[in-house]
């Protein structure tokens, strides 16, 4: 089963956790297994609302797991396909375009970005209604178009959404200014429609948009600066992997693999997308009739390719300037356009290829062999400057001195001189240009078939049924090669068998929580140690977690964690690969690949202290980071609770009544007042009761929570209830009750009424 990388380690382990919230006849609201406590339905790429988790209540859980992510690539060929049929395109270009599309490169290698591929599914059913909508019964379209972008919204990934709005909105003015295509006769008005379906799409996608938008501002993401936002943007001269996809090298997510471009990431900088849709794409422009649609496509190509570049072009930082919630790093996703833009030009090539007459084909297969001989004397010459002596040591020099395209010095390391990484680039540069390497053989090899195979047909030598057949399966075989490499898949039995460390814990009834100092990325090791969310699938707490809306304090005391701040967070156990430090703890278990250690004076999960100091956040970082502070003696506060304590040990006791996911029952004796802390993430939405009376909730140590609790016995309860989640049910359920009503209005309405109909419909789907 797909059971790698981020996967493993993010979507497998929270999708499980959800479904079995689901079983239980609840929500994933609070998980308290990462961070010390995390909401994870606020993360959003859980996909808690997501229409197509009922695939996880239907099969067993591996099987739907494979499933889920297997059928987003038949719905993205599907849309794609209905998309071309709709614009005029016949049968079996519209099948090039839609597996052209759906295994891309972009799409195959972002297998690991679940919630990437689930919401990008849909980008060509949003061209397929706006389509739909710039030619008659334009309202039932837009609210049609409302509903995907609300399952975008609920897939999972914003930047994605985002980049999809800004897809739609592209292509709704490009036929809101066609002329036979305008449903209203004034354009400023027909433009203006745009805003029914985003605004529409998003409102009913309130209920996990807002309670995202809260958790964003208790992550770093609150404060995005401009060198993340420019992040993994794609080296201009990457646009030679179009071809040979091999050319820096590559990797996937379980082998380092020798891709060479320091500072970069082979899952982000992937362009390939089949040679034949290559050349079928240069066909769709240079010998088609220019229809305004392949203009159009070439545009959005160039235009998400340029955007793709980041940092490398100006036009990135206008585009971020103009849309205020566009703040996302990795401008390389703008490949995703033009990866759908590439593979509608292929379909257009195709059409051209089948359709026109023998003479256009003829001159077509010309160009293709111009190309071919014209790449092959290419790599023969930089062949020959790389490996022939006296170039060689001609025009390195001239490498060193001149030329700053091998590598961003921004990516390189402090201690790394700019000549060493341009060096460590030619050695690198070198091998690939080795005409004996199957970085350049491969690629040359399905150049020459494919120009072969168009050379036979075009002279009449190769049947046409034959030929489409033949061209089908050489596409389907290309991608099929380039993508099989990269995603690795794990037997059910190894992924579902627990650990050997759980035999250590399973007898251990206390409350405590793990922390993993070391990982990799063998399967073996991952579950041995309890990678970061590895955790959630056998129920262990762990101080640590994996997500990119990580709560920014947690991140900033795990990045400096130091020794005497582990037993604060209840952290009773270390996983280590043998040979790591152990901090001086002491072992309990040691097996292939791992070792158990346990630290003997660690916090119970909550814990009575008869003293406290108010500090801003700053200084109590900087005093706990510090080790100045005994945490079993005083507690450090951001507000003054008001209250006289008398100081000293604490006498009392805590007993756990219940400790679940939401709500927290325990039962507590004190011989004084005191500040009960519950080394639980401090986050809106927790609400306290002392005897039935609620209380104020104080963000304690920086991380957690703490309750003024009052000489005696008590019962306190602690409940996680959300009211941004219900603000967003509501807006959402009001939203969607407006919108399932125009729809209805316009579905009765659309076959009577004439007064939108500009054109008569023609499509053949």
């Amino acid at each position: 089963m797909l059971f790698f990388s981020d996967i493993a380690l993010q979507y497998y382990p929270w999708k499980q956790f959800l479904v079995e919230q689901f079983k239980s006849f609840s929500l994933p609201l609070w998980c308290p297994n990462i961070f010390c406590g995390f909401p994870l339905l606020a993360e959003g790429q859980t996909g808690t609302f997501y229409p197509l988790n009922v695939i996880f209540l239907l099969l067993p859980f591996p099987s739907a797991f494979n499933c889920y992510v297997m059928i987003h690539f038949f719905l993205m060929g599907i849309f794609t396909y209905a998309y071309c049929r709709l614009i005029g395109l016949s049968l079996y270009p519209s099948l090039i375009a839609g597996i052209t599309c759906s295994y891309s490169g972009f799409m195959t290698v972002h297998t690991v970005h679940v919630s990437m591929i689930t919401c990008a599914a849909y980008l060509p059913l949003g061209f397929y209604l706006i389509e739909k909508a710039s030619f008659r019964d334009p309202l039932y379209y837009l609210l049609c178009l409302a509903f995907v972008i609300c399952i975008q919204s609920f897939a999972g990934h914003p930047q994605i959404l985002a980049i999809s709005l800004i897809a739609y909105f592209s292509y709704y003015l490009f036929r809101a200014t066609t002329k036979d295509a305008a449903p209203f006769p004034n354009r400023w008005l027909t433009c203006a429609l745009f805003i029914l379906p985003v605004a529409f799409g998003l409102t009913m996608a309130f209920i996990q948009l807002l309670p995202t938008y809260e958790l964003s501002f208790s992550t770093g993401r609150s404060e995005i600066s401009r060198e993340f936002m420019i992040s993994y943007s794609l080296p201009p001269w990457h646009v030679i992997t179009y071809l040979f996809p091999d050319f820096f090298g590559w990797q996937s997510p379980y082998q380092p693999g020798n891709f060479w471009e320091t500072g970069g990431n082979y899952l982000e900088f992937t362009c390939y997308a089949g040679i034949a849709g290559l050349i079928l794409t240069l066909f769709s422009f240079g010998f088609s009739r220019r229809r305004r649609e392949v203009i159009f496509f070439f545009m959005l190509f160039f235009t998400a390719l340029i955007l793709a570049l980041g940092k490398f072009t100006p036009v990135y930082g206008w585009l971020t300037s103009l849309i205020p919630f566009y703040k996302f790093r990795c401008p390389s996703r703008f490949l995703l356009l033009s990866t759908f833009a590439f593979s509608i030009l292929a379909g257009f090539g195709a059409e051209n290829l089948i359709n026109r007459d023998t003479e256009r084909a003829k001159r077509f297969v010309a160009c293709c062999q111009v190309f071919l001989f014209a790449t092959l004397l290419g790599c023969l010459i930089l062949h020959l400057l790389f490996h022939w002596s006296v170039m060689e040591h001609a025009i390195q020099p001239f490498i060193l001195k001149f030329t700053g395209w091998m590598q961003p010095l921004s990516h390189a390391a402090s201690n790394t001189s700019y000549s060493a990484i341009v060096e460590n680039k030619l050695v690198h540069l070198k091998e690939t240009l080795d005409l004996r390497s199957t970085t350049l053989l491969k690629p040359l090899l399905l150049l020459s078939i494919l120009t072969l195979l168009l050379t036979l047909y075009a002279r009449s030598k190769l049947p046409k049924l034959l030929f489409k057949v033949m061209l089908l399966l050489f596409i389907v075989g290309d991608l099929f090669i380039f993508s099989w490499r990269y995603n690795h898949g794990e037997s059910v039995p190894e992924v579902l068998k627990p650990p050997g460390v759980l035999q250590s814990f399973k007898h251990d009834s206390r409350l405590f929580r793990t922390f993993t100092l070391y990982g990799s990325g063998e399967l073996a090791v991952q579950k041995a140690t309890l990678l970061p969310n590895l955790n959630i699938l056998w129920g262990i707490d762990s101080i640590w977690g994996y997500s990119p809306l990580e709560f920014k304090r947690h991140s900033e005391i795990m990045k400096a964690l130091p020794p005497v701040l582990l037993n604060m967070m209840n952290m009773r156990y270390v996983l280590s690969v043998p040979g790591e430090d152990s901090f001086g703890m002491k072992e309990v278990r040691r097996d292939k690949h791992s070792v158990l250690f346990e630290l003997a004076d660690y916090l119970p999960r909550a814990f009575l202290v008869n003293n406290y100091r108010v500090l801003n956040p700053e200084t109590m970082k900087n005093e706990m980071l510090h080790g100045r502070v005994d945490f079993s003696r005083i507690a450090l506060l951001e507000k003054d609770p008001n209250i006289r304590l008398i100081g000293g040990v604490t006498q009392g006791k805590i007993a756990f009544q219940d400790y679940r996911d939401e709500n927290i029952v325990m039962h507590v004796s004190s011989e004084s007042d005191a500040l009960l802390i519950l080394s639980d993430s401090y986050y809106p939405g927790w609400h306290a009761w002392i005897d039935g009376k609620e209380t104020e909730i104080y963000r304690a140590n920086y991380l957690f929570r703490g309750i003024v609790v009052t000489k005696g016995e008590h019962l306190i309860t602690f409940s996680y209830q959300p009211a941004i989640l219900k603000t967003g049910l509501i807006v959402s359920l009001l939203s969607f009750s407006i919108w399932a009503i125009g729809l209805l209005i316009t579905f009765l309405y659309r076959k009577r009424s004439k007064m939108f109909l500009t054109k008569s419909e023609s499509y053949t789907v």
